[in-house]
Formats: structure tokens, C-alpha cells, sequence
């Protein structure tokens, strides 16, 4: 199962629940899932909670693809194709599964593109010159006016430059995390799908934090604004990633 999703957080949940009014509490959470694989049945002991484990894995791996894959058996076998594919398959590999795509700064970029900005920038409030005096009948002198600051155009926020270069320096070597660490960091997933990643994996700028978060079951990277410099930015996304990637293999 794809590491780091909310199916397998629950799983993981239950699988280690110490007490039966734990593994209630997490079942109440999830009844749709239970209801859908057959699964909601009446738990009297804690003893029960390895074989409801059991059965939703084997649910979710065998019994909810079966009927796809039947399907498909089916459909190519309409043309006869099934059969070739059984008599050939390394000249139908490429078809079906295609060419792993390589994973590069470029890619990655486009695949986590900032979606919004956290937190608004501070607005400076420029002081503009003070009017002549001039008093009209019933009007009051009022003081020097405040308006807000003149945008640049094509100025973009110091953070996601600082992100474009780490992708660059994790593809060149010069990070010790790799980019199939930020991609899992941010997905769960090592490598995208040839279907993609749903929902569309974004990038959110702004977070008032010293270090990254991600949330892998919305495909969300949430990027800090507090860096006050690229090494300082750098440091905590290797961090981040790095204590991720640790507690995978633990």
C-alpha cells in the first residue's frame, strides 16, 4: 500500500490500538470504508482487532481490484490480445506500463506549483506629499495621506526562488536529500503514477513556521516565510525531509 495515506494512517492506527475503546473510537471514524468492505462487524475484544486488520488489507489489495482486472482480461481478450500478451510479455511491457519517467528540478517544479500564499506579505505604507493648505467652508485641514505601496511587476517572493534552487541543488547533488525524498515527503509516493496524483499536487507559500510541513493525503507542501536567507531555507527542507525519510525506515 502507498505509505503515508490516510487509509494506511488508520490501518496503522487500529493495528496498534491498546485498548478496545481505541479501536471503537477509530472504527466510529472510519464506518464508510468498514461498511464498504464488508468489514463493520461488532468488536466484544481487543483480541478481533488483527483479523479486522487483516481483512480490510486484504480487501483493499485483492478483493476491491479483482473486478477491474477481470474487466480488463475480458476486453483484451475481445481481439485476442490477452493472449498475446501471455505469450509476449517484455514486447507489451512498454504499452502497458511505459517508460519510467525520470524525476528532474523541472519536472518537479511543474508537478508542485504554488497554489497560494499563506500569509499576505506586510503592506508599507508609502507617505505621499502633503497637499497645499487649503480649507473650504466647513472642511476641516486633514494630514499628509497614507497609501499603500506600489507593486512591482514580475516580483515574485524571495521563498519560491530559494525553492527553485534546492530542487536544482538536490538534482545536482548538492543536498543530501534526493528529489524522490521531497516528492515522498510531499506525497507518499516515490514515484508519480502514469494516471497522476490526485488532488493535484500544490505548493503553499507563507507558513509562519521554521521548518516545511506536508499533508500527503492532499499532495500539499507548506513551505516556510521565515527563512531569512537561502542556507537557512535549505537547512530546514533537509531537516524536514531527512527526519521524514528516517521514520520510514524505522
Amino acid at each position: 500500500m502507498t505509505p503515508d495515506t490516510h487509509f494506511t494512517r488508520t490501518l496503522s492506527t487500529m493495528a496498534t490500538a491498546q485498548s478496545l475503546e481505541d479501536l471503537k473510537g477509530v472504527m466510529a471514524g472510519s464506518w464508510e470504508y468498514l461498511e464498504l468492505a464488508g468489514c463493520n462487524r461488532p468488536i466484544s475484544s481487543l483480541d478481533e482487532r488483527d483479523a479486522l486488520v487483516d481483512d480490510l488489507v486484504s480487501f483493499t489489495l485483492v478483493t476491491r481490484l479483482e473486478l477491474p482486472l477481470q474487466r480488463l482480461r475480458e476486453g483484451l481478450k475481445t481481439l485476442g490480445v490477452f493472449e498475446q500478451v501471455q505469450l509476449n510479455p517484455a514486447v507489451f511491457y512498454r504499452t502497458f506500463c511505459g517508460p519510467e519517467e525520470v524525476l528532474d528540478a523541472h519536472t518537479l517544479s511543474h508537478l508542485l506549483t504554488p497554489k497560494r500564499l499563506l500569509t499576505p506579505p506586510p503592506t508599507r505604507l508609502r507617505r505621499a506629499r502633503p497637499l497645499p493648505p487649503k480649507q473650504e467652508k466647513g472642511e476641516e485641514l486633514r494630514g499628509p495621506r497614507l497609501l499603500p505601496p506600489k507593486q512591482e511587476k514580475g516580483e515574485e517572493p524571495a521563498v519560491l526562488s530559494y525553492w527553485r534552487t534546492f530542487l536544482q541543488d538536490c538534482e545536482e547533488g548538492r543536498s543530501s536529500v534526493s528529489l524522490q525524498d521531497v516528492l515522498r515527503f510531499t506525497t507518499g509516493v516515490e514515484v508519480v503514477p502514469a494516471a497522476g496524483l490526485l488532488p493535484s499536487p500544490s505548493l503553499s507559500l507563507g507558513e509562519e513556521a521554521l521548518f516545511p510541513r506536508s499533508d500527503p493525503s492532499a499532495n500539499l507542501l507548506l513551505l516556510p516565510s521565515t527563512s531569512s536567507c537561502y542556507q537557512a531555507f535549505k537547512s530546514s527542507l533537509e531537516q524536514a525531509v531527512s527526519h521524514h525519510t528516517h521514520l520510514l525506515h524505522t
